[in-house]
């Protein structure tokens, strides 16, 4: 499990990584809003950005910054770990199954989200920076579940969308003339 480095000592060591990555057990990174962790690479190898990051390094190597905040590295390590430490408990993916299909830790993960669409498409940004694929596919049906059977309005609304007046629209398009080939 990842710490803030002024936390309470580190928890048990985590179980090892897969014997196909080759970095340190152990990796720091700081977030965006200042914050410092010592990531368990055994939670979060999955996160192919750090993985990438961690082979590179060393233990003893200095935090490497990152444009994720704390709150939403906290989620992603917590779901990184519960997959970890649960590998067959993931919720099916692909065509084959309805978008609403998630395993229970998922849609709890996924139902605490959703009640707020900012840290909803923080995560996905994170998700997406770290190429964690498994979170970003489950946050990204979460999305997609919140906007389901809406109007256009109830989606506006829900996620913040500003609305453009039609007159402004079409000012815009009409000084960007790349816009209007399509």
């Amino acid at each position: 499990m990842a710490t803030p480095s002024a936390a309470a000592p580190a928890p048990a060591a985590a179980a090892p990584a897969p014997s196909d990555y080759t970095g340190p057990a152990k990796f720091k990174v700081t977030t965006s809003d200042g914050k410092e962790y010592e990531l368990e690479m055994a939670y979060m190898y999955t996160c192919q950005t750090l993985r990438a990051q961690a082979e590179t390094s060393s233990e003893d190597a200095p935090a490497i910054p990152i444009p994720i905040s704390s709150q939403t590295l906290d989620k992603a390590i917590q779901f990184c770990k519960f997959h970890h430490e649960n590998p067959t408990q993931h919720s099916a993916l692909g065509d084959n199954f309805p978008i609403n299909h998630f395993h229970p830790f998922d849609k709890t993960f996924s139902t605490e989200l959703s009640g707020d669409a900012e840290l909803l498409f923080q995560c996905i940004r994170a998700a997406d920076y770290l190429s964690e694929t498994y979170l970003l596919d489950v946050l990204c049906r979460t999305a997609a579940l919140m906007m389901k059977n809406k109007d256009i309005d109830t989606v506006r609304k829900i996620f913040s969308i500003p609305t453009v007046p039609e007159d402004k629209h079409k000012e815009y398009v009409a000084k960007h003339t790349f816009i209007q080939k399509y």
